[in-house]
């Protein structure tokens, strides 16, 4: 619980580490699908127009914890580099995810799509892709499914998030 603790609040306070009045922050909690996994917490905002920061939590293996950054390019595309964290009975694993994303609309479909390299657990590539319906400006339905390379497990979650 203790090797816990440090990794979770460090997410948080990326997270959350912007003013509050920065557009784009936002909540969630939903079901996940990754090793025997439940739920999955995310938190993330905008510390400006072009950089924002985003935390997961998954309760899957002992846990699993990541903490990105996002730099908006042009047209919808974007760069990400962060952290992650793998504690499970097998091995603790840290490691450097870096990868490329690209957002766009589908009628009043958010939909983001990223490719990215995580180092940990002797290195896997992801792409991934999910989807929103907005209930309103506040509150949103998502779904998301990624796909693992080396045998690592892919995932799917569905959950809502909340913009503040």
């Amino acid at each position: 619980m203790k090797s816990l603790i440090l990794p979770v609040a460090i997410t948080l306070a990326l997270a959350f580490a912007a003013p509050t009045q920065a557009a784009g922050s936002y909540a969630g909690v939903g079901l996940y699908d990754f090793y025997n996994s439940d739920i999955s917490l995310s938190a993330g905002t905008s510390l400006n127009d072009r950089v924002s920061v985003h935390g997961q939590y998954i309760d899957g293996l002992d846990f699993v914890l990541r903490a990105t950054a996002e730099y908006r390019l042009e047209d919808g595309f974007y760069a990400l580099g962060g952290v992650s964290r793998y504690n499970g009975a097998f091995d603790n694993k840290s490691g450097a995810v870096l990868g490329a994303g690209y957002r766009t609309q589908l009628d009043r479909f958010p939909v983001n799509i990223t490719a990215n390299y995580d180092t940990a657990l002797d290195g896997f590539f992801s792409v991934a892709a999910t989807a929103q319906y907005q209930v309103n400006n506040k509150l949103a339905i998502q779904a998301g499914y990624r796909i693992n390379s080396n045998d690592i497990d892919n995932e799917f979650g569905l959950g809502i998030r909340i913009s503040f």
